[in-house]
């Protein structure tokens, strides 16, 4: 991390080099720092303490890593009581999803997430704690398909903006838990996807008919 960063220090952009680790108090310098935006490296460590201080800090962008379960220690976030943004997909984290999603579930500030979803894991219901929660971007494994199953945990939420990627199928119920549902961006891969996607992602809409 730099050492050279001043108090005066808002925006630090380290996307795309070679970071392998996050040290810890690597911003005590910098804690008036509000975006933060670590994402195209190689990190695998992100030691305890590493965003300590950072209480202004409300982007933090860490997606496409090779951030573990063992990565990530309990209330890696907890400093962070400022943060609306976070970004932790395209990492390496599918094999104990749950701990993540809990230790997201602790930073009851944030308005938007953007994480994986692989394969049959679901979003969990902790993450109801995020009450003001209003943007989720996700991102699945190349040939997802999406029904109300992957996201009935979060009727308790206000979701308005949703992203889905890598879709090959939304079953017709796939969006009833998100009534206040106002702009919706899907991707589809075509060359998995199956060969009604198109009216599978139509039928999907009927869950907004009042």
């Amino acid at each position: 991390m730099p050492d050279f960063l001043q108090n005066s220090t808002t925006d630090l952009i380290l996307c795309g080099n070679v970071l392998q680790v996050v040290p810890a108090w690597s911003f005590q310098k910098s804690k008036t720092l509000r975006r933060l935006d670590l994402s195209y490296n190689l990190l695998r460590i992100i030691d305890r303490g590493a965003f300590a201080g950072l209480v202004e800090l409300t982007y933090l962008n860490l997606k496409t890593n090779k951030l573990t379960s063992n990565s990530l220690h309990e209330k890696i976030f907890q400093d962070l009581i400022s943060l609306q943004y976070l970004a932790i997909n395209d990492n390496l984290l599918n094999d104990e999803y749950t701990f993540l999603q809990a230790q997201i579930s602790r930073v009851r500030s944030l308005v938007t997430l953007r994480i994986d979803l692989r394969g049959r894991d679901q979003i969990d219901k902790c993450l109801c704690n995020l009450s003001i929660l209003q943007e989720l971007q996700i991102w699945g494994l190349s040939g997802q398909t999406f029904s109300d199953n992957t996201f009935h945990h979060l009727k308790c939420l206000k979701i308005e903006i949703m992203s889905l990627d890598s879709v090959i199928y939304l079953a017709p119920d796939t969006f009833i838990s998100f009534p206040m549902l106002k702009t919706l961006r899907i991707k589809i891969i075509p060359r998995l996807a199956t060969y009604d996607i198109i009216n599978s992602i139509f039928n999907s809409f009927k869950g907004f008919q009042r």
